[in-house]
């Protein structure tokens, strides 16, 4: 399976377009939030979630720490606004 630079860097038609660049900034940043919000997790909830995967319920396990971590995840995407267009106009750091 190809890294999230990889991507980026090509795409069956040949060079990624500006719009592609931009989509797959958008995909990498929330991948790079979704592991943050990992981070972020406090040890007893973790140790709560845990138990839950020991006595063999790995479907409670993951709803908590991975559907509880994609719902944080959407939030913080949905306030997120690029500063670059996929049309050419800049509008900030993100030019290529």
């Amino acid at each position: 399976m190809p890294t999230p630079s990889q991507r980026a860097r090509s795409t069956p038609a040949g060079a990624p377009t500006r719009a592609t660049k931009l989509q797959q900034a958008l995909v990498d940043l929330g991948f790079l939030l979704h592991e943050y919000l990992h981070t972020l997790a406090h040890k007893d909830y973790q140790a709560w979630a845990q138990s839950f995967k020991n006595a063999g319920d790995g479907t409670r396990y993951n709803t908590l720490i991975e559907g509880f971590c994609d719902f944080f995840t959407l939030n913080v995407r949905q306030t997120v606004t690029p500063r670059c267009r996929a049309d050419g106009e800049d509008r900030g750091p993100l030019r290529s």
